[in-house]
């Protein structure tokens, strides 16, 4: 539903490793290898809607707690 608001695709297939979001030209797609267990496949998922601009759609505030601590524990980057 999170996915959907902002327009991303969800995508599950079987591929070699483990998938995570990416852009193709202006169009976003969240990746998952379908044969992962139901929790990495969440894990993976919020890692890669935690990286997207939430704050302006409405999350119920559970799953919104879930995202922010995904951001928080993503690599902190230094910007040039």
């Amino acid at each position: 539903m999170v996915a959907e608001k902002l327009g991303i695709q969800t995508i599950y297939d079987t591929f070699e490793g483990k998938g995570g979001g990416c852009r193709v030209i202006d169009n976003r797609y969240i990746v998952i290898n379908s044969r992962l267990a139901d929790r990495v496949k969440a894990e993976l998922f919020l890692k890669a809607l935690s990286e997207l601009p939430i704050d302006e759609i409405y999350i119920k505030p559970e799953v919104r707690e879930l995202l922010e601590q995904a951001r928080a524990s993503r690599p902190q980057t230094e910007s040039t």
